[in-house]
């Protein structure tokens, strides 16, 4: 999906976003935000998952910001980046990242792919922000 004449997108919703194919922003940048409103929506689901290979990239700023259901369930991942090929890029090297578990998960982002240039929040072993993430980084609070 990309918007007519490359503006930006934005996406807003009370509960969670599921990108199954490539989004692109264009110059405008891209923003997904599920999720955040003052009380979470009480269930269980990840707030951003980004699967099946897709791409979510802009030229301009990209931000994803997500935070997982508030019902006591597991993986209620704020952020779930996972199979071969996904990926959150920008051309512009300005991409946020910003995940926070709902419920019992206690885990904000957890990627399995790839993500680029990402601003993250430290590790919940209390290690520095990433630059940049390797297979053995996880999930993050």
């Amino acid at each position: 999906m990309v918007p007519a004449n490359a503006r930006g997108l934005r996406v807003i919703t009370a509960r969670d976003i599921i990108v199954n194919a490539n989004l692109t922003g264009g110059s405008g940048g891209l923003s997904l935000s599920a999720n955040q409103q003052a009380t979470p929506t009480n269930a269980n689901f990840v707030g951003v998952t980004v699967q099946s290979g897709a791409v979510v990239s802009a030229t301009g700023a990209v931000t994803v910001s997500g935070t997982g259901g508030s019902a006591s369930g597991s993986d209620n991942y704020g952020v779930k980046v996972r199979d071969t090929n996904s990926s959150i890029t920008s051309a512009s090297n300005n991409v946020t990242v910003t995940g926070q578990g709902g419920g019992s998960s206690g885990a904000g982002s957890k990627p399995s792919s790839s993500l680029s240039a990402v601003t993250m929040p430290p590790s919940k072993e209390g290690a520095a922000p990433f630059g940049q993430l390797q297979e053995n980084l996880r999930d993050y609070r």
